[in-house]
Order: structure tokens, then sequence, then C-alpha cells
């Protein structure tokens, strides 16, 4: 761990909690399943995990991986549709039922989330906070900060995601020794494992696929904060000062993404990928005219749409670095799962992970936000240096490794024992 970490050892002893634990979140995806699952395991018989709805207008999750045991769901229908009266009532019932003591919660934002909170308060539950804000996500001032300070005050502990959070909610007001790291978990071993059978299949999975032979990877929603107009800007600049064919391969979907295309069209970049009804083996024959072939890569940006969990490890293990440019990111687990995968990082300073898993020229880069001239110098670095990348390929791999589902679980287990000795 490194310095000043005050998580304990995962295998140290902690105390039976005395009753049983309920973990609510709006709705599980695959992260949520992997991470209760190691709780479940790290405190057999007593976890319960619930959500709000089983669906989402913002994430259409298909859940291939194994899930926790015992999920409940309160309310049907879509969670942004359940109204925060019928959350409350279903969240109190759910608490007497199962004789809840402690309540990790998701927050206390939006309404109906507040609802849980108030349902916890009302049933007498020990609160523990799931949070991964910190200073640069702020935006609370005046009444409104102190109003956050007061129900924050009302939380018995936190699980937070790294130090940005710590200091954020220390500042908010829950004693720093209440508070700890670990919410922002993937399973490691997943994205470890799926990667490296992508590699070992690399060209027939890049012609499944439609992929580039080099590429740098962006994974994520198509929304302002995220700041791909940077990303797209800098490509540009990189590829009309190096000579390395790397193109640019962007997953995902959003509101942006015809502003991102219009964008790349007028930089004089190619648009490629399955969102232009090109199917992927005509894209693939582009690519890969014949196995023995090789060619001059034409600059291009490839659109390749939303994917499940259960592809994307394909899409980090086969490209060359994976950059997340936010302007605003409370953690950012796609820098979690490019790292598990064993890729470079190049990461904006304002993103939530950045200062506890990018180490500047060890595994990665780190770049102010909306700078492009310094992103492109990053791309160029990595492009021309495969000695390069492949030390910060391993540092990466090394430096996930303290941050899995066993860290979740070992911080869980400690906000419970310190709620646990509150009066």
């Amino acid at each position: 761990m490194a310095e000043g970490d005050r998580s304990t050892d995962p295998k140290a002893m902690l105390p039976v909690p005395s009753g049983n634990v309920a973990i609510l979140f709006t709705q599980f995806g695959p992260y949520h399943h992997a991470r209760v699952r190691a709780f479940q395991n790290a405190l057999p018989g007593h976890v319960i995990p619930a959500q709000i709805a089983m669906h989402s207008s913002t994430y259409a999750w298909t859940i291939n991986q194994q899930v926790c045991d015992g999920l409940v769901t309160l309310c049907r229908g879509n969670a942004e549709d359940a109204s925060p009266a019928s959350v409350f009532v279903a969240a109190c019932r759910f608490f007497k039922r199962e004789k809840i003591r402690f309540a990790f919660l998701p927050s206390y934002s939006p309404a109906s989330v507040f609802a849980l909170y108030l349902a916890a308060i009302a049933c007498g539950c020990r609160r523990i906070m799931m949070n991964e804000s910190h200073a640069g996500t702020e935006r609370a001032t005046g009444w409104k900060r102190k109003l956050k300070q007061m129900i924050v005050r009302q939380f018995h502990a936190a699980l937070v995601g790294g130090s940005p959070q710590r200091r954020h909610f220390h500042s908010l007001g829950i004693p720093e020794e209440k508070i700890f790291l670990g919410y922002d978990a993937i399973d490691n071993e997943y994205f470890s494992d799926a990667a490296a059978l992508a590699r070992s299949n690399g060209t027939s999975r890049r012609m499944e696929l439609g992929l580039p032979d080099r590429y740098f990877l962006n994974l994520g929603r198509f929304v302002e904060k995220k700041d791909l107009g940077t990303l797209i800007r800098a490509y540009a600049l990189f590829r009309q000062r190096s000579t390395e064919p790397v193109e640019l391969v962007l997953v995902g979907s959003g509101a942006q993404e015809e502003e991102l295309r219009k964008l790349a069209r007028s930089l004089g970049l190619t648009i490629r990928g399955p969102a232009d009804n090109e199917p992927v083996s005509e894209i693939a024959k582009i690519n890969h005219p014949h196995p023995d072939s090789t060619r001059l890569s034409v600059p291009a940006v490839y659109f390749m749409g939303f994917q499940q969990i259960s592809a994307n490890p394909s899409f980090y293990a086969l490209a060359d670095a994976f950059i997340l440019p936010s302007v605003v990111e409370e953690w950012g687990l796609v820098v979690n799962e490019a790292m598990a995968c064993g890729l470079p990082v190049v990461v904006s300073r304002v993103v939530g992970s950045a200062e506890d898993l990018v180490h500047e020229r060890v595994n990665g880069f780190l770049f102010d936000p909306g700078d492009e001239e310094a992103l492109a110098e990053c791309l160029m670095q990595l492009a021309d240096d495969l000695k390069l990348r492949d030390s910060m390929s391993a540092a990466s791999i090394d430096i996930i490794a303290d941050w899995g589902c066993d860290r979740f679980a070992d911080g869980a287990m400690h906000t419970i024992a310190t709620a646990d000795e509150m009066t």
C-alpha cells in the first residue's frame, strides 16, 4: 500500500456485526455484482443486496458474469421512474423485514436515493455512505453546502473512492478515521484474464471487431464532461506530427456523437465503424485485406458503439494506450479496467482516480484538462516508444492489484466495525 494509506490488512480479523447488512444501489450492474460478491464472501450470511429497480434508461447492462446472492428489487420499471415516496415505503419494508442494522447507501442524491437515506434513518439503521465525489466535482455553495454538510454528518462512516474523496468528505464533516477507501473497485482477475485471451487470439479478434492494427482507445459515454472533442483534436495534431500509424477508437454512445463525428470530419479524419452501417466483416477487409498485407494507415476515428462489459476487455487488450480526457470525473472506472488489462493510461488531472492510480511516467501520463497540445505530446511519446509502453503496461498491472474487489470488501468491513462502535 502507498505511504499514508490507512487501509488495513484485508486478512485481519474483524468482529461479526451485530445484525444484518444491506447494500443498496440504484440499479445493479456488473461492477456492483462483483463488489458485493466479494463483500458477501467476507461476511457470509449477513449481506443482503438491494436495488431501486432492475432497469435504467441510462445503463443498458446485460449481466453475463456471476451475480451476487439474494438481490432484492424494491420497485418496478425503470429506476428513473420510481417516485421518492414509493422508494421510501419499499425501503422501510425491506429494512424491517430483513432486520437490517447497517445500510450501505449510494450517496444521498438524487431524490430516489435520498428516499433510501430517509428510510434508513426512519428504521434506525446505521448509515454508511458510498461515494466517489471530490472537491473537483463539488457544485454546492452557500446554504446548499451547509445543507449538504448536515446530511453528510448523519452518516456513521463512509466508503469512498480514493484520497481526493477522503479529503472531500472529511471537509464536509465526516471524521477522517471513519472514512475508508476501496469503493471504486472492479474484478481485476476477470479483466486481466479476458485481455490475455484476446491477445492470444489477437489477429482473429481484431478482424471480428473490425479494429485497426494499432490504436489509442477511449471507452465511455459521449457526453460533455468526457471532453472527447479535446481527444479528437489532440489525435489530429498527433497524426500531423507523427509517422506512427496509430488510429483512434471510441467505444460508447451518447448525445454528443454526431457533434464528435462532425468535428473529426472537419479535421480531415476518416470516420469508420459499425455505427456507419458498415458490417464488421467489411471493416475488417478494409483494415486487413489479407493476412500478410501491410498498409499505410489512413488517419481515422472509429465509432464502435455501446458495448457490453463482456466485449470491453478485447478493446483494451489490443490497444496501445487508454485515454480519459474528462473535465469532470468522479472516479473513472475505465481507468481501473484499462490498467487491469495491462495498458498505459493517459488521464486528465481532474479525474477522481488520477491521484491514486496514475503515477506520472511510471504507468502513464497526466495532463491538464482541455490541453490538446499536451495530450498530443503524450500520444507521440507512447506511439514512438514500444519499450516505454511495455514498462507502463507492467506498472499498471502492479498498481491496480491493490485496488480490486477484495479492497472494497475490506473497506466495507472496516466501515461496519466503525459504525458499530458508535453510540
